[in-house]
């Protein structure tokens, strides 16, 4: 992957993007004589971000801050119920040529088969991507060079580590050559130890590469070691953006009011 010019447009941008998810639909209503428990929820209000590329953003939120559903509308994967979504010069949504330009890592992938090899596996993902024959090969060795795992590239996936599994699906998301990578709590599950070797591999693709990586994590540590930037959601609104040192007072409080939230009351004893 060649570097993109320093002055190319940002590879990624959300402008005022809302996305509400559709409550209960009359007949459910009917059928439960109005209490249904589904009410209409917006996940996302009003975000506008810009990455450009060789930068990594962090997407810094408590869980149900809505990073996912961010992440989702920045790959294509869900149609905004307002606002704009821009990658790679047009609308992921619409286009299939962009979303395939768009690399995807999330935690617990469970889409590998136990039984084949890491570059087995690979190779079965560029097929079912339609990348070129005769280029399979090469870029399925590429992505495992980049990810680390030329060595373990034929032992099967069920003798992996699982800091070697999620390698192995960065690796799957380079297969297309991305130059727009989006990341969704993509070390959930490793041990701290492994957390280290992947984010040099992070870092490496942005500085290295030119590649526009979009991070989402609850980890504040995370985004603090890893993001050049991160914007922090809060009930899917943008509460904090910039630098580290800029928002980490205001990530802390959203955090610690999160927890708080999310005790159980405990009745007074007398």
């Amino acid at each position: 992957m060649e570097p993109n010019p320093p002055d190319s447009d940002a590879a990624l941008r959300l402008l005022n993007v809302d996305k509400t998810y559709p409550g209960a639909s009359a007949f459910e209503r009917a059928l439960t004589l109005g209490r249904s428990r589904y009410p209409a929820q917006r996940a996302l209000d009003g975000v506008s971000i810009a990455l450009p590329y060789g930068e990594i953003l962090g997407v810094l939120g408590p869980n149900g801050s809505g990073k996912s559903t961010l992440m989702r509308c920045a790959a294509g994967l869900l149609t905004p119920s307002g606002g704009r979504v821009e990658a790679l010069g047009g609308d992921p949504a619409r286009s299939a040529a962009i979303r395939g330009q768009i690399g995807l890592v999330v935690r617990d992938d469970r889409a590998f088969n136990q039984r084949l090899s890491g570059r087995e596996n690979l190779r079965v993902f560029g097929l079912l991507q339609r990348l070129p024959p005769d280029e399979l090969g090469d870029r399925v060795r590429s992505a495992l060079a980049l990810a680390n795992l030329t060595e373990k590239a034929d032992t099967p996936y069920r003798a992996y580590s699982s800091g070697m599994k999620q390698r192995l699906s960065l690796a799957r998301a380079l297969l297309g050559r991305p130059r727009l990578l989006l990341m969704d709590e993509a070390t959930s599950g490793l041990d701290p130890g492994l957390k280290g070797a992947f984010y040099r591999l992070v870092t490496r693709l942005a500085d290295e590469h030119g590649v526009a990586i979009l991070y989402a994590t609850h980890e504040i540590a995370e985004a603090a070691d890893l993001c050049h930037r991160a914007i922090l959601l809060e009930r899917g609104r943008v509460a904090a953006s910039g630098p580290w040192a800029e928002i980490a007072n205001t990530a802390t409080r959203v955090f610690e009011l999160s927890v708080a939230q999310s005790q159980p009351a405990v009745a007074e004893v007398t």
